[in-house]
């Protein structure tokens, strides 16, 4: 499947996990069932481990926040003009709680890389 990096709009893979052509790091979620939480096995590199665990996915909140003071800003011939930009910020709340596959949480494997 082709998708265009949000960085670099440029086409790229989706099963590579940056974009070749300006390194941003892709991480693409829309197949993680939130609604039915269906389970799914997560692979985590740390260190030299790599740590592989299944997991019900659990969507905590998304939240937007913003400060409504308008910014004003000066263009370098001296002609003032309203931005309006304010202050913004999102929060996207994931989790991944573990559950037991034949009495095991997860499984540590050290990294061949």
């Amino acid at each position: 499947m082709k998708r265009n990096c949000p960085n670099c709009s440029a086409p790229y893979d989706v099963s590579l996990n940056k974009c070749p052509y300006c390194g941003t790091s892709y991480f693409d979620m829309s197949a993680i069932d939130f609604r039915n939480r269906t389970p799914i096995f997560l692979k985590i590199r740390i260190d030299n481990m790599v740590i592989t665990q299944k997991v019900v996915p659990e969507l905590g909140s998304i939240t937007m926040n913003y400060d409504d003071n308008d910014d004003v800003d000066i263009d370098v011939i001296g002609r003032q003009y309203a931005s309006f930009r304010h202050s913004m910020n999102m929060n996207t709340d994931i989790s991944f709680r573990a559950i037991s596959t034949d009495g095991v949480l997860c499984t540590i494997d050290q990294d061949e890389v």
